[in-house]
């Protein structure tokens, strides 16, 4: 959370406020906001770091779970009726537990910044006059700064989201082996 007694998040403080800190569009920000944001961004960059980590670990168990269950399965379990739906049934929730991982894991290749604004290196990337929108973008920092903690914050839920239907996904494949098993 944020607190005026953070190191990381206290600077030089002015009485006067700078040309980019005077409040736009009805709205108040002293640096406080601008600063706030910035450590809410960093945040959710750590949080994405986590949902890969986390994606990373789901794909080594259903790794580790497809191993395992070809190497204890018999294999005339396989081929008959009653443990063939159940064997297909683990396969497909394996695959689908994967695919969610695997997509989880992707990179970032867009972003919801205006077309003038530099957030991250994929702005950096589709500018023409990049001085320029460099230009625009220091003029409004909160603009830029809002606009990427509203990108990353979606990302994070959309990979914390696969990754927890991966994980589901992994849990019934067992359940549906273990049944077949016994």
């Amino acid at each position: 959370m944020y607190s005026d007694d953070d190191p990381q998040l206290s600077g030089p403080q002015t009485d006067a406020m700078s040309e980019t800190e005077r409040p736009r569009g009805g709205h108040h920000d002293d640096g406080r906001t601008l600063r706030y944001t910035r450590q809410l961004l960093s945040d959710n960059h750590h949080e994405l770091r986590r949902a890969d980590a986390r994606a990373n670990q789901v794909l080594g168990v259903a790794g580790a779970a497809a191993a395992t269950a070809l190497a204890v399965t018999p294999d005339g379990m396989l081929a008959s009726l009653a443990g063939g739906w159940q064997w297909w049934g683990a396969c497909a929730l394996w695959f689908v537990a994967v695919t969610a991982a695997v997509i989880a894991l992707l990179p970032r290749i867009g972003g919801a910044s205006p077309q003038w604004q530099v957030s991250y290196f994929g702005d950096v990337a589709r500018q023409e006059d990049l001085v320029e929108s460099l230009h625009r973008t220091a003029e409004q920092p909160l603009s830029g700064a809002v606009s990427e903690l509203r990108w990353t914050s979606s990302r994070v839920v959309f990979k914390y989201r696969l990754v927890r239907g991966a994980i589901v996904c992994l849990a019934a494949a067992g359940v549906l082996l273990g049944w077949m098993v016994l």
